[in-house]
């Protein structure tokens, strides 16, 4: 068949040359072929090749050098394929086809040999050694929880860093007031704790006060001469001065102002 150089060429492969070429409908071909028929089936894209008496045959897919296959014949069944779909092996010499059903899902497998298109969970996530972060900063929120009062600390070499609690050190506050003549007033030192020590100097004279636990010390430096005077003992919060035996040498007496500095 002159016409038919390329079918000719390709049915020499199986002894066979062709007769008669016809087309139509899967279900209009023979029921009972000849010899050398050949019949395409223009509605499911068959085509059928008669090798032996009254029996349509399948050719062997060598014969086909040239154009693409259909997805169908690919195994899936399947005619069509969904935008970003894919296809893959399910199962030995079978295709599936998935495609993704929203934004920002990702390919991944969920057993042996069972692929999905799904969102992204962190548990898909592989742990990633801190040596492949090599730019950029994390922010406080990425920084590991630590606990009130504490900081985190170096270790030491080749050690990771750990939250200590702080080390012991030397609190100081100051401030004034204006004395007026009672007893056990409460000065606040706003210190957190209980003070060591506490100065006191007047801004009339040169006289000073230093106050210890609860036992108030008078310092006359242009007269040297020492007194003690009892006060509320000293808290977290407060400090107190007025002695109603010697208000002026208790650091409170009415109308004098007073500078205090306080450790803790």
């Amino acid at each position: 068949m002159a016409d038919l150089p390329d079918w000719f060429s390709a049915f020499q492969g199986l002894s066979v040359e062709a007769t008669s070429f016809t087309y139509g409908l899967d279900a209009n071909k023979a029921a009972v072929p000849a010899v050398s028929q050949i019949y395409l089936a223009t509605d499911t894209k068959i085509l059928y090749v008669c090798v032996s008496v009254g029996v349509w045959t399948g050719f062997d897919v060598a014969i086909l050098t040239q154009g693409v296959l259909a997805i169908a014949r690919g195994g899936t069944g399947l005619s069509t394929i969904a935008a970003g779909g894919i296809l893959y092996a399910a199962v030995l010499d079978t295709l599936s086809r998935i495609a993704p059903t929203a934004a920002n899902q990702v390919l991944r497998s969920t057993a042996a040999n069972v692929l999905e298109i799904a969102a992204l969970v962190a548990a898909d996530i592989p742990d990633l050694d801190v040596a492949k972060i090599t730019t950029g900063r994390f922010g406080l929120a990425r920084m590991p929880a630590g606990t009130s009062t504490y900081v985190l600390t170096g270790q030491g070499a080749g050690s990771d860093p750990a939250y200590a609690s702080l080390p012991a050190y030397a609190v100081i506050g100051s401030g004034n007031y204006v004395g007026d003549s009672t007893a056990n007033r409460a000065i606040a030192h706003g210190l957190g704790v209980t003070p060591k020590f506490v100065l006191i100097i007047t801004g009339t004279s040169v006289d000073w006060v230093a106050l210890f636990t609860s036992t108030m010390y008078w310092i006359e430096v242009a007269t040297p001469a020492v007194g003690t005077y009892a006060v509320t003992t000293m808290t977290s919060t407060n400090f107190y001065v007025g002695n109603a035996g010697a208000y002026n040498r208790s650091a409170n007496f009415t109308g004098s102002i007073y500078y205090w500095v306080a450790l803790g």
